[in-house]
C-alpha cells in the first residue's frame, strides 16, 4: 500500500491529461489529431476558400450488416445574405455553378434579401447521382467514390489502395502548404491499418466549409453521403496513431 502511494506521488503527470481541447495540437501535414476535430479551430496545411453558411440537411439512418448503424446527410443548404456572400458563392463553386444558377441566386437575393441554394443541385452529376444511394455491390469503397466524383473512374467497384496511389500520381497534384482548398479538391488520410501497415486509409471530396462527400466503408449497406470533417477523421485516430492529412487537386486535361 505505502509503495503504491509513493509510486503515485513520484509518477510524472503529463500536462496533456489536463489540456483543454482547444489547446490540442493543430492538424497539418503530420500533426497530432487528438479527439477535437473542429474545422474552424484547426490550422490546416491549406486555406479553405471562403464559402457562405452551409447547413447540412436530410439525415438518413442505416443499419450495417455488422449490426452497427449510423446517420449521414444527403443534402445541404447554402445561405446567401448579401452581395459579398454571393461573390463568395460564385468564386468557391466556379467549377460547378452554372451562369443560369448564379443568375437565379442573384435575382432571389435582390428580391428577398437572401437566397438559399441546395448543395446537391450545384454539385456535378457524378456526385449528385450517388449521394443518398447504397452501392449495389459489396466492395465499392471510398477510393472508388472519390475517383468517380473527380471523373477518374466511371464504374462502381472496389478500388485497391495501390490503384488509388497510381491515380493520385497520374491525375492529381498535391496542394502545397498555404494553397487555397476549393470544392472539388480531395482529402486523403494516410495512416496504419489494423495490422500496422502504412498506406492510404481514406479519401473524400471537399464540398465547402467543413463538409465532404465520401463513402464511409466498402460495405454495400453504407451510403454515399455528405459528412463533416470531424466525423470523417475521428475513426482514423486509433491507438494514438497519427493520421497524415494530405490534399490533392485534379489535373484538368
Amino acid at each position: 500500500m505505502y509503495r503504491f502511494l509513493i509510486f503515485c506521488l513520484v509518477l510524472p503527470i503529463s500536462p496533456q491529461l489536463f489540456a483543454h481541447p482547444s489547446e490540442s495540437p493543430s492538424i497539418g501535414d503530420s500533426a497530432d489529431n487528438g479527439c477535437d476535430f473542429a474545422w474552424e479551430t484547426r490550422e490546416l496545411s491549406v486555406k479553405p476558400v471562403p464559402v457562405p453558411r452551409l447547413k447540412l440537411s436530410n439525415e438518413i439512418s442505416y443499419l450495417k450488416s455488422t449490426g452497427n448503424g449510423g446517420t449521414y446527410f444527403v443534402d445541404g443548404t447554402i445561405e446567401v445574405n448579401n452581395l459579398t456572400e454571393y461573390e463568395e458563392l460564385r468564386g468557391a463553386y466556379s467549377l460547378w455553378l452554372s451562369e443560369s444558377q448564379a443568375t437565379k441566386v442573384r435575382s432571389e437575393l435582390e428580391g428577398k434579401g437572401f437566397a438559399r441554394v441546395s448543395l446537391k443541385k450545384i454539385l456535378p452529376k457524378e456526385i449528385s447521382d450517388l449521394v443518398g444511394r447504397f452501392s449495389e455491390c459489396q466492395g465499392a469503397n471510398c477510393f472508388n467514390a472519390t475517383l468517380i466524383a473527380t471523373k477518374f473512374e466511371t464504374e462502381l467497384q472496389f478500388t485497391p489502395g495501390k490503384k488509388m496511389h497510381e491515380a493520385l500520381k497520374e491525375g492529381f497534384r498535391t496542394l502545397e502548404r498555404g494553397e487555397t482548398l476549393v470544392p472539388g479538391d480531395i482529402l486523403v488520410i494516410e495512416g496504419e491499418d489494423s495490422f500496422g501497415i502504412p498506406g492510404i486509409s481514406h479519401s473524400a471530396v471537399y464540398l465547402g466549409k467543413d463538409v465532404f462527400f465520401h463513402k464511409a466503408s466498402r460495405d454495400k449497406d453504407t451510403p454515399y453521403c455528405f459528412e463533416r470533417f470531424g466525423g470523417i477523421c475521428k475513426p482514423y485516430y486509433r491507438n494514438k496513431i497519427r493520421p497524415n492529412l494530405k490534399f490533392f487537386r485534379r489535373i484538368r486535361v
